[in-house]
């Protein structure tokens, strides 16, 4: 018996079901909004809408599993080419091309970056701080807007919202401690709803993003004898 317009018959469902399959270990990636569309525009039937919406929903898992993977990869080693990573995952690597480029478009990764031991590469000064900053958050717009008068200085590295006693952290670049003062006094003091600071300074790094900066990772503890 012919199918009505506009529904979707037993044939167009399996022929889904193997795009979707292709989809997550064959050569392209197929974004969820292509497998919808074969969605009608009238009410489709639940007995098979029911089975459809849970190969879109196994399709949109199985994504969120790999994308996660593929960044967990290139958080550690942002050198990882995407034949690499596909050969880490067991995946297509014009698939995890793709993801990648998606990723980027949606700004999920941001940018790609070297973590530089900063005490080897260069005999010049280099101070940073962790800055604790107390603030009046504004009406309507809450700490956005203060964030943004901060982080608008190139002084500044990094700055999060946090919990607790202070409610912004900090982080702080400069060539010398006088240099660090005169940012807090000079531009991040005067802003207008910013009511204390205090200021940590780094005296060593060991670890940063998951690498360890000591040339010698063993255990330096001193050994205490009896």
């Amino acid at each position: 018996m012919e199918a009505s317009k506009g529904c979707i018959t037993k044939a167009t469902l399996q022929a889904s079901r193997h795009n979707v399959k292709k989809t997550l270990y064959g050569p392209s990636v197929m974004s969820l909004k292509w497998v919808v569309s074969f969605l009608p525009i009238r009410v489709v039937p639940r007995a098979i809408l029911v089975p459809f919406a849970r190969v879109a929903l196994l399709y949109y898992k199985e994504e969120s599993i790999m994308r996660y993977k593929i960044l967990e990869i290139l958080e550690k080693n942002s050198k990882a080419t995407p034949k690499q990573i596909a050969g880490m995952l067991g995946l297509n690597e014009s698939m995890v091309a793709e993801e990648i480029i998606s990723m980027e478009n949606e700004r999920i990764i941001l940018q790609y970056g070297a973590i530089i031991n900063w005490e080897k590469a260069s005999n010049k000064d280099m101070v940073i701080a962790l800055i604790d900053v107390k603030v009046t958050p504004q009406r309507d717009v809450g700490f956005d807007q203060l964030a943004a008068k901060i982080y608008k200085y190139p002084e500044v590295r990094e700055i999060f919202l946090m919990s607790g006693s202070y409610d912004f952290s900090v982080q702080v670049v400069g060539k010398n401690l006088k240099e660090i003062a005169d940012f807090v006094g000079k531009k991040l003091a005067i802003i207008d709803g910013v009511q204390s600071t205090t200021t940590h300074f780094v005296l060593k790094k060991y670890k940063v993003a998951h690498v360890i900066l000591e040339d010698d990772e063993k255990d330096r503890r001193q050994v205490i004898t009896p």
